[in-house]
């Protein structure tokens, strides 16, 4: 079995890896991330969806603590605009819709007349 990794550049991947690593393995597994001092953080406008939840339970990290603590939100949708043509704005989601009662959330917001907008901000 492998006894040590060394994960090369740190960022969101490189710290989560090593996180993720060492909850999984425990001192079975020597992790060591190197990462330059003189690299400046990108800011590819990286999102957190809700989905890193499940990550964050596996290690143990209770999200009613970390959330009010960082002033979090999770990105829920990307918006285009100018879609179909100027003016235009679509959403996409990036998980599927909640279910109320055996319906997706969206038929009850279609149900609710929407104003055009996912959201529902005007136009």
């Amino acid at each position: 079995m492998v006894s040590s990794v060394v994960i090369v550049g740190g960022g969101t991947a490189g710290w989560m890896t090593a996180s993720y690593l060492t909850a999984a393995f425990g001192d079975r597994v020597a992790v060591t991330l190197v990462e330059s001092k003189n690299v400046p953080a990108l800011g590819v406008g990286e999102a957190t969806f809700s989905t890193i939840r499940h990550f964050f339970n596996y290690l143990g990290l209770d999200e009613r603590e970390w959330m009010p603590e960082c002033h979090g939100t999770y990105k829920t949708a990307v918006r285009f605009e100018g879609w179909r043509e100027p003016g235009h704005v679509f959403y996409h989601p990036f998980e599927r819709t909640g279910v109320v009662d055996g319906f997706p959330l969206t038929d009850w917001w279609v149900q609710k007349k929407p104003t055009g907008q996912f959201d529902g901000t005007p136009s």
